[in-house]
């Protein structure tokens, strides 16, 4: 298997498997164990954290296959390089520090007040680090559409959703009325993104079955 065709399934893998997990996505965190000793929240965020460097590694071949000697290009998966730091986090922080929170909030003779306090802090870190992941992926696919390339219609097609997407999600976080609630407007981002890896993991296979 060539690089890029490995670099589009990586792509597609990963951005379905984001939408997939989004839209089961708890609303909150706990619950009871489902497998072993995981909570839904506990899967979710562990394939999250396998799923996200499987798209690092897709965006690299993708960001080769752009050409790494264009500045944009490079810049670009810098960005996304961040962006995988501050999901992952999140993740840590909703996946696996929360469900300790969860079982200290029900341990007999607990401070009930400071577990909630501890809880609503960590939310807010774990809404925090969400948001700016968000930003920095939009930040991404719009430097990849900019530097873009464009040999064929499907590349301009792909480049014109990138820059859509791109711009939408900035803007709709710069107006104020951004929501990150996870199967409201979490998944409306993850469903743009994925729209733009979809259709750049189709440009590879595109490119790579003309060679």
């Amino acid at each position: 298997m060539s690089m890029e065709r490995a670099g589009a399934v990586a792509l597609i893998w990963g951005a379905l498997a984001y939408v997939a997990l989004m839209a089961v996505h708890p609303s909150h965190g706990g619950g009871g164990a489902i497998i072993g000793s995981f909570s839904l929240s506990g899967v979710v965020h562990a394939t999250a954290l396998v799923t996200k460097p499987i798209l690092v590694f897709g965006f690299f071949t993708f960001s080769r296959h752009l050409g790494l000697s264009r500045p944009l290009i490079v810049l670009a998966f810098c960005f996304y390089i961040m962006a995988s730091i501050f999901t992952m986090m999140a993740g840590t922080m909703s996946g696996l520090v929360f469900p300790y929170i969860f079982e200290a909030a029900h341990a007999p003779g607990g401070d009930v007040e400071g577990i909630r306090a501890f809880a609503q802090y960590t939310t807010w870190l774990n809404r925090s680090f969400a948001r700016v992941h968000f930003d920095l992926v939009s930040v991404a696919i719009l430097l990849w559409s900019i530097g873009w390339p464009a040999k064929s219609v499907l590349d301009w097609v792909t480049r014109a959703v990138g820059a859509a997407v791109g711009l939408g999600v900035l803007g709709w976080q710069l107006s104020g009325t951004m929501t990150l609630e996870a199967r409201q407007g979490a998944l409306w981002i993850t469903l743009a993104h994925a729209a733009f890896i979809l259709l750049a993991a189709a440009t590879m296979l595109a490119s790579s079955n003309k060679k």
